[in-house]
């Protein structure tokens, strides 16, 4: 985090245009105490800095709430290095095209049973 947008006390520790992925830390923090607060984009009190969901916590919480965050794989650490930030990107990408090769084989196999089924109505009219 390069830097924390303070306004009356809280601090915005997570940004995402993904609702869920803030409502999962929303969660991890709420059940250890911390006291949270979500905004969206329609409700967002830093206009122009902030895309999406904020999540904020109370300004004395702020390093205990990152290291929970961190603890949880929810943040990358502030000290991994750039190589560990590469492979886990790596990771993701590999994830993203594995599910693309299960739809494009899926759409495929359902392309397959549609030809199958034209073919036998045209040799079995109704």
């Amino acid at each position: 985090m390069d830097k924390l947008w303070n306004r009356g006390g809280l601090v915005e520790v997570l940004n995402s245009s993904d609702a869920n992925y803030i409502h999962v830390a929303h969660s991890l923090l709420s059940d250890r105490g911390f006291f949270v607060r979500v905004e969206n984009e329609n409700t967002n009190i830093i206009p122009g800095l902030s895309v999406g969901v904020s999540l904020m916590v109370r300004e004395e919480e702020v390093e205990e709430a990152l290291k929970v965050l961190e603890d949880a794989g929810v943040i990358p650490s502030q000290n991994d290095s750039p190589e560990a930030l590469e492979e886990q990107m790596e990771a993701e990408r590999k994830g993203d095209r594995r599910k693309l090769w299960r739809v494009l084989i899926f759409l495929v196999i359902a392309l397959g049973l549609f030809a199958l089924w034209a073919v036998y109505l045209n040799n079995n009219p109704l």
